[in-house]
């Protein structure tokens, strides 16, 4: 891969914008290595030219993007590892600067309600779980929901008895 790079880098450094399938291919392998930090300022760039991945593959670069790093970090999370800073640093593009599928930036808030509601950060995950489901009603979070907001009310009846505020 380091002669790849070196020639992506030869190419970025040229100004040239043409597709270029050598391109194409180190980012998929830097998504499949799980080398996000220099697959997502390569992806920047591809997005930014308007190259467009093989047709076997049969999505834009941001979608491929968005579905790459949500599958491993569910997987992270699954393996109680932080799927961080990815998940939210890519939120704004999933949810808002990308025109992708609904469901996929459903399954980023889902997994950031997870892991806020790990943490019992309880507004944080009813935040994520109800945009989760607004973009994508059947993406299976309404107990968890409900859940987060038992925890909560019960949390600020609890908070509101110690300042003797019920």
């Amino acid at each position: 891969m380091p002669k790849y790079l070196d020639y992506v880098q030869r190419y970025r450094d040229s100004e040239l914008n043409f597709q270029n399938a050598v391109l194409v291919y180190v980012l998929i392998w830097l998504f499949d290595t799980e080398q996000f930090t220099q697959g997502l300022e390569l992806a920047d760039f591809a997005i930014s030219q308007g190259q467009a991945l093989p047709e076997r593959f049969n999505r834009d670069i941001p979608t491929f993007v968005a579905d790459e790093v949500i599958d491993w970090a569910e997987a992270e999370f699954k393996a109680r590892r932080s799927p961080e800073p990815y998940v939210s640093n890519l939120l704004p593009r999933v949810d808002g600067e990308w025109q992708l599928y609904e469901r996929i930036p459903a399954r980023y808030h889902k997994l950031l309600g997870m892991i806020a509601l790990h943490r019992k950060d309880w507004p944080v995950a009813i935040h994520h779980f109800e945009r989760a489901e607004q973009l994508y009603e059947s993406i299976g979070v309404g107990t968890r929901l409900s859940d987060c907001r038992k925890a909560l009310a019960k949390a600020k009846a609890k908070e509101n008895a110690g300042n003797g505020t019920e």
